[in-house]
């Protein structure tokens, strides 16, 4: 009998569900549908409830998870061994994250750039904590969780599997309820990630979105070099999204596709006829069940970390090596033996010549100390002209936020602090600094925020404090602020 299956995510809003029966590696699509969360609710109880009403219970379960509650880095490693690759990268990732702990699960993926020096990866890690509260859900829900897997990833592998769009380079749209994740994809290999907070009214969902595309395109252009955005892929249909397609070309002057994902599975008799109102949003999660039926190894799985081990087959090479060489060993051992009594005359005549130095090395050891002081008092000082320069990269453009004060000081810790006074357009726009100053390892806090008429162009004012820590790289996409 085929197997069914679901793949589920859930965000503040609504749930959404999609179950599907495997034949093989045909995927036969069964349910698609939404669960409304208000505010407040139970989700695990309200997610059993919808599910026990489609005789969807305890069914093996794919959870799709935002790039927003996830770190994500993109780390260059030297070229090491396979089995040495995951040590590496979680060594790396501790060096390199903001937040992460030992016992943080993290994945990641192969970028493959045609290097034979390095390894350029994709790198995720989750807070345990917040693993254990998704497994807790889906579990209460009645369902068995098999794998939680990053969604921009997932949506990726659909169009991954689209002849025309396995060379050049996609940015891909994701539109969800409040939420846009924007993937850019070269020669079929997700390589940039972000997600990015929206309004809830069409038309201030727009005016946020265009400008952000613009900045990702710039930021990945510098991180890929020489590559470029030829096209852009909107999930959705005509009914969904024909006004911003329209706008978006005509703004990027960038040719853009609007994909349906369920145009390309087989689905069964009523969901043709009666497709979600928003399938757009429903991309990541057929693009999990779309790789699980031809068993695609899943780019990022949290639940399920890799870890790379040798094969079995060098265990006995190895052990016929090791002993010839323990023989070998005794060999070489007889013809030591006789050149001890030598080395013991010299070992002696080293020892007194050693004694005579023993000035020279509390000298060493002196200007060795001062180094040290110096250099961590290089590493300690804030280089406030480039933070500056990344904090006007990442904060809205000039029409949509202006600063009227900026305060900058350095703390007790050799962290740079930023006291900020500013006027908005939107409060939605506040909520947007927070978030882009975040996703660059800033940490950050609005300490008053609200409308003020006396200005018609910004009715909102805020004010908001930074902290940069020492040791946090500059960074930084295409902004502006005044």
């Amino acid at each position: 009998m085929a197997k069914l299956v679901t793949a589920l995510e859930w965000d503040g809003y609504e749930a959404r569900v999609v179950a599907a029966r495997f034949r093989g590696r045909d995927i036969s699509v069964e349910r698609a549908f939404t669960v409304t969360l208000p505010e407040g609710t139970d989700v695990a109880a309200t997610l059993k409830t919808a599910l026990e009403s489609y005789n969807l219970s305890k069914l093996d379960t794919f959870v799709a998870i935002g790039r927003a509650s996830i770190e994500l880095r993109q780390l260059t490693l030297p070229h090491v061994p396979l089995n040495e690759l995951p040590d590496l990268v979680r060594f790396q990732a501790m060096r390199q994250f903001t937040n992460i702990g030992d016992d943080w699960p993290l994945d990641f993926t192969y970028i493959d750039t045609g290097s034979s020096e390095t390894f350029q990866v994709l790198a995720a890690a989750i807070s345990p904590e917040l693993v254990e509260q998704i497994r807790t859900t889906t579990v209460n829900a009645g369902l068995n969780p098999r794998s939680f897997l990053l969604r921009g990833f997932a949506a990726a592998s659909l169009i991954q599997r689209q002849s025309e769009y396995r060379e050049g380079c996609h940015l891909l749209i994701d539109l969800l309820n409040d939420e846009a994740d924007l993937t850019v994809m070269v020669d079929g290999q997700v390589v940039f990630m972000r997600t990015l907070r929206l309004g809830s009214e069409p038309e201030q969902r727009t005016r946020q979105l265009l400008p952000e595309l613009r900045r990702t395109i710039i930021a990945s252009q510098n991180q890929l070099g020489s590559e470029q955005v030829d096209r852009i892929v909107l999930f959705g249909t005509e009914e969904e999204h024909a006004e911003l397609k329209g706008s978006i070309a005509g703004t990027l002057s960038i040719d853009v596709d609007l994909h349906n994902p369920f145009s390309q599975l087989s689905l069964n008799k009523s969901l043709q006829q009666s497709l979600p109102s928003c399938p757009g949003r429903f991309a990541p999660l057929l693009g999990i069940l779309s790789d699980e039926a031809h068993g695609r190894k899943h780019h990022v799985d949290f639940l399920n970390p890799q870890h790379i081990e040798v094969s079995t087959g060098y265990r006995r090479p190895l052990l016929i090596g090791t002993i010839g060489l323990l023989a070998a060993g005794v060999l070489i051992a007889m013809g030591i033996w006789m050149h001890l009594h030598s080395l013991d005359v010299e070992i002696e005549r080293l020892t007194t010549q050693s004694e005579g130095m023993d000035e020279l090395v509390k000298r060493s050891e002196e200007l060795w100390t001062d180094r040290v002081e110096i250099e961590q008092f290089r590493d300690g000082t804030v280089d406030w002209l480039d933070h500056l320069a990344a904090l006007s990269n990442e904060y809205p453009p000039a029409e949509q936020a202006v600063v009227t004060r900026l305060n900058a000081s350095t703390g007790d810790q050799q962290d740079g602090r930023l006291a900020l006074d500013g006027y908005v357009t939107d409060s939605t726009v506040i909520d947007a600094i927070e978030s882009e100053l975040r996703s660059i390892g800033w940490q950050t806090s609005i300490t008053d925020a609200q409308e003020d008429s006396r200005s018609k162009d910004f009715p909102w004012r805020f004010k908001q404090s930074v902290t940069i820590l020492p040791s946090l790289p500059v960074t930084g996409t295409q902004g502006g602020v005044e």
